[in-house]
């Protein structure tokens, strides 16, 4: 009897991850976002400290409080009245999308994920019920903002990193001015993660899809700890976003 529930088969069927197996000899693997510097020495002092002083117990489910004051302060733009409340502190940036997907799509929401994108966006959308639509990026590796338009007429949300993984530009002011064109009108949410902001080397100021007006009502901030800080095994992330999506995205997050 296979007792292996169906949602995973259609995963491994949708699936463009490949397995991860060892590394030969004389390769470099692409396959996992690994700085290569150790963490700051403030983060491993205050870990430390933390774990002396006894801070080893649960938390507020939505995160420690003063972190989340923290979080806020340093967000690169934001609507005059978020709170702490608008930040929810995840198991990485990996269980906080995990947490978003399985809070909001309903089974059969079609998700725009612009590709090639990392590849675990389509395998939880799928987990959680969604249908994923492709769209090819231009030659250029930027969006292609014709077949964007079609794509998106209807879609729950557009999911997408910034700076890309795994093609590494970085996605201008302008071209994120454009999705705001695009969706002006529509409920499509605006998923961003934005793990690699601080590991750009662009002429080009980066901009957060926060700091893009038509973007900012819309968007759900995805970002973690792991790139900037080489903190990848500490498993510490965050969302940003509306309040009452915010509540139900830690809701879910309660349960992983």
């Amino acid at each position: 009897m296979n007792t292996i529930a169906q949602r995973i088969f259609d995963q491994r069927e949708a699936s463009l991850r490949p397995p991860l197996g060892v590394v030969p000899p004389g390769a470099v693997s692409l396959a996992l976002g690994e700085p290569d510097f150790a963490p700051p020495q403030a983060v491993i002092d205050a870990s430390l400290k933390a774990i002396q002083h006894g801070r080893t117990n649960y938390t507020d489910q939505h995160g420690i409080a003063e972190l989340r004051d923290a979080l806020l302060a340093a967000l690169p733009a934001r609507p005059s009245d978020w709170d702490k409340n608008n930040i929810v502190v995840t198991h990485g940036a990996t269980a906080g999308l995990g947490a978003l997907f399985f809070a909001l799509i309903e089974p059969g929401d079609k998700v725009v994920i612009p590709q090639p994108a990392y590849s675990l966006y389509a395998d939880q959308v799928v987990l959680a019920g969604g249908t994923v639509e492709f769209v090819p990026m231009g030659t250029d590796l930027h969006f292609d903002f014709e077949k964007l338009a079609v794509a998106l007429k209807g879609a729950k949300m557009v999911v997408f990193s910034n700076p890309s993984n795994p093609n590494g530009i970085v996605h201008t002011r302008a071209e994120l001015e454009k999705l705001a064109e695009l969706l002006d009108g529509t409920e499509t949410l605006v998923v961003s993660d934005e793990a690699y902001s601080a590991l750009t080397y662009t002429e080009e100021k980066f901009t957060s899809a926060l700091e893009v007006e038509g973007l900012q009502e819309r968007t759900l901030y995805v970002q973690t700890f792991s790139k900037k800080y080489c903190m990848t095994g500490f498993r510490v992330g965050y969302v940003a976003g509306d309040k009452d999506l915010i509540a139900a995205i830690a809701q879910m997050h309660r349960t992983f």
